[in-house]
């Protein structure tokens, strides 16, 4: 085996300590290619690290190890010792981005894009459009034809930006769907505060989505469920029952209504003005301790807050501990109670 000569020695230490600068382009070697990032061989002494955030798929798909990519210095030095990387120019990753330029242009005009589902996440679906992903927040999804979100995976999709910010890579769309003249009709004949029957035909984490007797689509949002709060819409609502709501919101250009059913029950908070008045002494639960204060349930389904301005002093609350309190305001505006705790000794007290 040969031996690596002094001069080839030095000329490699040297290029070990080359100083690389932000902005500058650098040609790497694809050595690792991780869940979240790329790692690059730069030729220095750090490595060079490409976050898979700011890369669409298709470009991802396209990365193998033993690629030289051409990339651009973000940060010399990360915390980690590594230097970041963009495909892009600009220190903020997308924003130099010529792609962009259709998306901003879009967001004026009001121009449809052609994108595919790519995966579903907490908030709505990821799409890829143009060579770039977005995001379809869930109450921009409709529902019209499918049963769950998850149907729009590999689907082809009509798409209506509505925020792009290229400097914090963030792509956001409506999905639009045609809305034919007699729909637009029949939405036209829809008044905010007309009562509606139909049957459920989606029910998501965030809203029930309605099929209602006119062939439109109506859109429940979780609030606007039940006025005590649903933490699982899932468990109390079937595909194929049948509801009546309350008309919110006739949405000409996306071709769906807004409903509410709460707004057909009556408030039950009116009631509980009537039955709990200020200076009362109530008994009940704690079910949750925070710094902003405890929340006591004073009976199925109604909770009152506690601040924590009122605690008692050097006093820990544990949830399910059963207390006695004072009301202090019931609070129909803000639909809220609050109560102050029953002093069980007067130490500390000053009398005047």
């Amino acid at each position: 085996m040969a031996q690596m000569s002094m001069a080839d020695l030095m000329a490699k230490q040297d290029q070990k300590n080359i100083r690389i600068e932000r902005g500058q382009q650098v040609k790497g070697t694809v050595i690792s290619i991780l869940p979240s990032e790329i790692i690059l061989d730069l030729g220095t002494k750090a490595e060079g690290v490409l976050p898979k955030r700011e890369l669409s798929q298709l470009t991802i798909e396209g990365i193998e190890v033993g690629q030289e990519i051409e990339t651009f210095v973000v940060a010399s030095e990360t915390p980690s010792g590594q230097v970041l990387l963009s495909l892009s120019r600009s220190s903020k990753g997308a924003a130099s981005n010529p792609k962009w330029n259709k998306f901003l242009d879009g967001l004026k005009t009001g121009q449809l894009f052609n994108g595919k589902g790519v995966e579903i996440n907490k908030g709505g679906l990821v799409v890829e459009v143009s060579g770039l992903r977005g995001f379809v927040p869930s109450s921009q999804v409709s529902f019209s034809g499918i049963s769950k979100i998850e149907d729009l995976v590999g689907k082809e999709l009509s798409l209506k930006v509505i925020e792009a910010d290229p400097a914090q890579n963030r792509l956001i769309f409506a999905q639009k769907v045609v809305v034919s003249e007699e729909a637009q009709a029949l939405l036209k004949e829809m008044k905010v505060g007309d009562s509606v029957k139909g049957v459920v035909s989606a029910v998501l984490p965030f809203a029930v989505a309605m099929k209602l007797e006119n062939g439109l689509d109506g859109m429940i949002h979780v609030s606007e469920l039940a006025w005590e709060k649903t933490e699982d819409p899932t468990k109390t609502y079937t595909d194929g029952q049948e509801l009546e709501a309350k008309v919110l919101q006739v949405d000409l250009e996306a071709g769906k209504v807004e409903l509410s059913l709460k707004s057909l029950q009556e408030d039950p908070f009116v009631k509980l003005g009537e039955k709990y008045q200020a200076d009362d002494v109530v008994k009940g639960t704690v079910t949750a301790v925070s710094g902003d204060g405890v929340t006591i349930q004073l009976e199925p389904g109604v909770e009152a807050i506690m601040s924590s301005d009122v605690l008692e002093a050097g006093k820990e609350y544990q949830i399910g501990e059963a207390l006695t309190v004072l009301i202090d305001k019931v609070d129909g505006t803000r639909r809220r109670i609050t109560v102050s705790p029953m002093l069980t000794t007067t130490a500390g007290l000053i009398y005047k």
